[in-house]
């Protein structure tokens, strides 16, 4: 497996597998509880620890894989993943299984810090925007499908044959990682980083202004998507009455958008330049929000408007996914796994905003609304700011 095509095959399917272990054993929840003699609020945990597992993996996993090679951290993180996945199976009581959910997250990841960063080094300049555009489109597909699946294996084999799909898959690719070549820039420093090493590359590249503004318009726009997802079951079941199997599918509307967002993005990048696709996507999310609001003040109860306005947002964030995130890991040759976890980080901070704010909207569309109209209006900001920055240099 010397090719681009199978090491960038590897690192989109660590990613979709890191992404499905959650999303595949949801419906396992209920008798998990049970399982374990627990509440629903105690084995919730299990979710949340596993991004407490993220947050502190990413800048361990991002700033080692500039100094030990991508491949030994990639094949690190995915054997940690396997194991904690193998934990999860034979987990002996909750408190153990939760621990295991924590190391699940630590082990996830090194699929996209580091596979963020493999990509740059595999795909030179815009080409890598291309690339991470189709992996996103790819990539996409396992949260719609995921729970679905995990339904029905639960149903057949019981929930810890859930975790034993994702940790074979794991393992597997565990093996694929050690038979591929070493992706470029295997060693980029030679000697072992110390912690003060390490602090003051994180602080150089919080310091890059162009860096974090390329970050801030797939983060600042998620922020908006964050609000939305955490305020409208709400919204569709109390003011809509509209039951969960019905607003659960004009949730699925979202992913719809997104897959097309991120299909369209390379097709569109043949014809305008990585800024102008940018552009291109904050005005896809300006749109839809602008529609958003004038659909909330005349006809407030069709769920099919709100769906169809919030999917040109979610269109608009698919787009600025693969160039900015392209742009913004290229701006560092020789820390590119430490940018890739700060850009990590950052999106996952702004996606806890978002959900925050939108437990404060008092299920106000309006109010959503006018949230998504000034994020995207601050997207249209850091726009301008950029291109000053980017003729500067």
């Amino acid at each position: 497996m010397n090719s681009r095509f199978f090491q960038s095959l590897i690192v989109t399917l660590a990613a979709m597998t890191t992404i499905a272990s959650t999303d595949i054993f949801l419906p396992s929840l209920p008798d998990i509880t049970i399982y374990f003699s627990t509440t629903p609020e105690h084995i919730q945990l299990s979710i949340t620890l596993a991004l407490l597992g993220a947050l502190v993996g990413a800048p361990l996993m991002g700033s080692l894989s500039d100094y030990y090679g991508r491949k030994s951290m990639l094949l690190a993180g995915m054997l940690i993943f396997f194991f904690a996945t193998m934990g999860c199976v034979y987990a002996p009581s909750m408190v153990s299984f939760l621990a295991f959910r924590f190391l699940q997250g630590i082990g996830s990841t090194a699929s996209f810090v580091i596979g963020w960063a493999i990509i740059q080094e595999l795909y030179p300049k815009d080409e890598s925007a291309k690339m991470m555009s189709w992996i996103g489109s790819i990539i996409g597909v396992s949260p719609m499908i995921a729970p679905t699946l995990g339904g029905y294996i639960h149903v057949l084999f019981g929930w810890r044959a859930n975790f034993v799909l994702i940790a074979s898959l794991a393992g597997l690719l565990a093996v694929l990682i050690i038979l591929s070549r070493p992706p470029l820039a295997i060693v980029v420093k030679g000697n072992s980083p110390s912690p003060m090493t390490l602090l003051r590359n994180y602080k150089f590249i919080f310091k890059d202004r162009v860096f974090m503004l390329y970050l801030s318009f797939f983060s600042l726009l998620n922020c908006g998507l964050w609000a939305y997802l955490t305020l409208v079951p709400f919204y569709f079941e109390t003011i809509l009455h509209l039951s969960p199997h019905i607003f659960g599918l004009y949730l699925s509307v979202g992913p719809l958008f997104y897959m097309l967002g991120t299909f369209f993005t390379p097709i569109l990048l043949r014809y305008v330049d990585v800024m102008q696709t940018i552009f291109l996507g904050v005005m896809f999310a300006l749109g839809g929000s602008i529609g958003l609001l004038c659909t909330a003040l005349f006809i407030p109860h069709s769920p099919l408007l709100i769906t169809f306005f919030i999917g040109f947002y979610i269109l608009g964030i698919a787009v600025v996914w693969g160039p900015s995130t392209s742009r913004a890991l290229q701006k560092f040759e020789d820390m590119r796994g430490a940018a890739s976890a700060v850009r990590g980080l950052f999106v996952t901070f702004f996606f806890a905003v978002g959900s925050l704010v939108g437990s404060f909207l008092n299920n106000s569309l309006i109010l959503l609304a006018f949230f998504l109209i000034a994020i995207a209006l601050l997207c249209c900001h850091n726009f301008r700011r950029l291109k000053v920055l980017e003729a500067l240099n």
